[in-house]
Order: C-alpha cells, then structure tokens, then sequence
C-alpha cells in the first residue's frame, strides 16, 4: 500500500530549488524513506526554519508554485504574500497544481524545524531527470509527531511502522 503521487516531488523540489530551508515530515517523508504507512500519502507536510530569510525564499517558492490557500479539499483562495507575511502564522494549508501541503514552523506544541532538522537524512528525489536532495524526518521524531496527533490513520500507521522498525533491526543484525 503506500506511495505518493510523483507529482508531490514538484513541490519539494521547488522548494528546494529556491533555496528554502526545510525537513518533510510525516507521510510523504515515511515514504521517501521506503516505509509503508498503510494509506496512500495525498499530501506533503513540511516543517521550515523560521528565520526571516527562509520565509523571502519560501514566499519565491510559493509564487512560482501558484500557491492558494487551502480552505477545504473542494475550496481555495489565491492570496499574495511576502516573506514577512508568512511569518505572521505558524501554519499555512496550501495548495497547487501539483498538489496539497503544509509548511509550518511548528509541529504538535513541542516539534519545530530544528527538532526535525537535528536528526534528519538527507533523501534524493528526481523530477524531470534532475536530482534533488531533501531533508527528511526521522522515523523516531515522526512517530513521535504522530502520537501527538493521536487520530486514528495515525495510531494505525504507528502500528506499522513499529513491525517494519522491528524487521528492519532484525535484518540489520
């Protein structure tokens, strides 16, 4: 089961390609990792640094994405935007042709980039043939964002992850 929509690579990679400072998390970081989570990953969530830099290059990023404000799966609306105004809240849902995000400067009341960022690994992602590296969570800091969470596709995918840690260790030794 698991996997993502390819096309959820774009977003990161713009990301990436404007210089932003930032770890993927959750789902679509459990599956560039090769874990299976159970469900398939609709989305990519996206702790980022929250220095005023990163948030110029973020707003570059977004606009060359055409970025809209995600009210619901159905509903959007455009919104112009500027380093300085994206740091007035520590969470935007967003969407784009290629896809629904999150990028946030926090994460559960306890989990911010640098938390993400300390224990991350860098992960490759191709689009279009060119090579991108991206920093994605660990499994350990992602588990633990999920059981914060609690909500049931969580507990489930927390499950999993636990047998195929285990295997992994097993396979290791």
């Amino acid at each position: 089961m698991g996997g993502h929509d390819g096309a959820l690579d774009r977003i990161a990679a713009t990301l990436a390609e404007f210089g932003v400072r930032f770890v993927v998390v959750g789902g679509y970081a459990l599956d560039v990792q090769s874990y299976d989570i159970g469900y398939r990953t609709e989305d990519i969530d996206m702790a980022i640094a929250g220095t005023a830099e990163n948030f110029d290059a973020l707003s570059a990023a977004l606009k060359a994405l055409n970025a809209e404000i995600r009210i619901s799966h159905q509903e959007q609306i455009p919104f112009d935007h500027t380093g300085e105004t994206l740091r007035t809240k520590t969470l935007w849902n967003l969407v784009c042709d290629h896809g629904r995000f999150d990028v946030a400067t926090r994460y559960s009341p306890d989990m911010t980039y640098d938390d993400f960022a300390a224990n991350s690994h860098p992960v490759t992602i191709v689009v279009d043939g060119e090579h991108h590296v991206i920093q994605a969570a660990d499994v350990h800091d992602i588990m633990r964002s999920k059981r914060a969470a609690n909500r049931v596709k969580d507990r489930g995918a927390l499950d999993l992850l636990e047998t195929q840690m285990r295997q992994r260790r097993s396979r290791d030794c």
